[in-house]
């Protein structure tokens, strides 16, 4: 993020500085989402796991639904350098908070280190023996090739196309995670005798509501 503002000062912003901010944060997703999934396994007990899942998802999208409200309104204001130095400001925030406040109630043993290609063979190895994990990995994969470019490509192209604004475009990624926050709610409140089904029939239900977008 610093990398951008800086850049984005000296030469100015660019489709280029924009492309290559995302790799980035791609790749820094790459390394955060599987610490973050397990962290939450070491804060509580196993019994609260539930519960820490449920308030973690809800927490998760009230920051999306209002971040991304505020994110449209700053880059319609201020720009990509306005916007890359408020988030860094919150990631320095989260690295005092990580330093200085959190500790690990219930921490877990390391693993040995495995060479990167071997763990991903295994990995693979995994879901060939395991017909379940295999359903739910190509369910979720083609829910990202599928939802992804519609929310993250399509809006974006809607609204140009309607000259309404990026303060607009953020007001509709709030309403998904506002979607998103409810279905959960109502999740966690309600247990279905048979989830997977119900969750594949609500998986059409939003296929036919991206086709309407």
């Amino acid at each position: 993020l610093l990398g951008t503002i800086a850049v984005a000062v000296v030469a100015g912003e660019s489709m280029a500085l924009l492309a290559v901010a995302a790799i980035a944060f791609g790749i820094c997703d790459a390394i955060f989402e599987p610490a973050a999934v397990t962290l939450g396994r070491q804060l509580v007990r196993e019994d609260d796991l539930s519960a820490y899942g449920g308030a973690s998802q809800t927490s998760a999208r009230l920051g999306t639904m209002t971040g991304a409200v505020l994110g449209g309104g700053l880059v319609a204001l201020g720009g990509l350098t306005a916007s890359a130095a408020l988030n860094a400001i919150t990631y320095l925030g989260v690295l005092g908070y990580l330093a200085v406040v959190l500790r690990l109630r219930f921490p877990m043993p390391r693993m040995d280190p495995t060479p990167m290609l071997r763990a991903i063979g295994e990995g693979f190895g995994h879901l060939r023996t395991t017909p379940t994990t295999r359903t739910l990995v190509i369910t979720l994969s083609g829910l990202n090739l599928a939802v992804g470019p519609a929310l993250g490509l399509g809006l974006a192209l809607r609204v140009r196309e309607a000259e309404w604004g990026a303060g607009t475009l953020g007001v509709f990624q709030a309403l998904v995670a506002c979607g998103a926050l409810v279905g959960g709610a109502v999740m966690i409140r309600w247990r279905p005798h048979r989830p997977a089904p119900l969750a594949f029939t609500l998986l059409v239900v939003q296929g036919l509501a991206i086709v309407l977008l």
